[in-house]
């Protein structure tokens, strides 16, 4: 299948890396009229994977990227952060960021395109996917419930459990619930299970070992 080529200048693009056919990082040239435009943020964002469509293989970037965060640091660069979904729902390691400053645009992160033959809803539910995990720690190490002070000094409520897009390997994504769980006081584990079979595609413990 072919993406559909678009008319455009590529003139100012200074380089580009890709990894599996997708970029990982984009720099190109910007004119002084167009750093000190009135356009927003934003606006600026999107005009960027608008103008830079064939090379991202993002038809409708409006649709499918959403902002999470803008941050000017003290050297004057701006850091629009993103993130990509499908139908609305987020695409596990899709993150992007796009540095503006003067006379230069950089996109750095992670772009897919997973299609649209995809299953968005999920056979089990989040109370489901929650009892399995908590069956499978129980069989790898010591689970308990932690008392409100124990919560307090970890800032820990309760596990949570996202429904993502998940690329389990070369492009083969499907809908998945991404669960972060503390079965006791020190340990903390992620797991990627199936919505559609409950089958556990991943797990492993993410305990901090080091620093604070």
């Amino acid at each position: 299948v072919r993406f559909p080529e678009f008319k455009a200048n590529f003139s100012d693009v200074k380089k580009i890396i890709s990894r599996n056919n997708s970029p990982v990082f984009i720099e190109r040239k910007v004119s002084g009229e167009k750093s000190s435009s009135k356009l927003s943020y934003e606006q600026r964002f999107y005009s960027f994977f608008d103008e830079m469509k064939v090379k991202t293989r993002i038809a409708k970037p409006g649709e499918s990227i959403k902002i999470s965060d803008i941050r000017t640091d003290e050297l004057g660069i701006t850091h629009i952060n993103a993130i990509q979904t499908y139908r609305g729902i987020k695409i596990y390691g899709s993150e992007t960021s796009l540095h503006l400053s003067p006379g230069k645009e950089r996109l750095t992160g992670r772009l897919f395109s997973p299609g649209d033959a995809i299953n968005t809803i999920p056979v089990h539910n989040e109370d489901q996917i929650l009892s399995l995990v908590v069956r499978d720690l129980k069989k790898i190490t010591r689970y308990r419930e932690m008392r409100d002070d124990e919560k307090d000094i970890l800032k820990y409520e309760a596990p949570s459990c996202d429904l993502i897009i998940l690329n389990q390997k070369d492009n083969i994504f499907t809908l998945a619930w991404e669960v972060e769980i503390r079965p006791n006081f020190i340990e903390r584990w992620r797991y990627f299970v199936d919505a559609g079979t409950g089958r556990i595609i991943r797990k492993y413990n993410i305990t901090n070992s080091d620093g604070p």
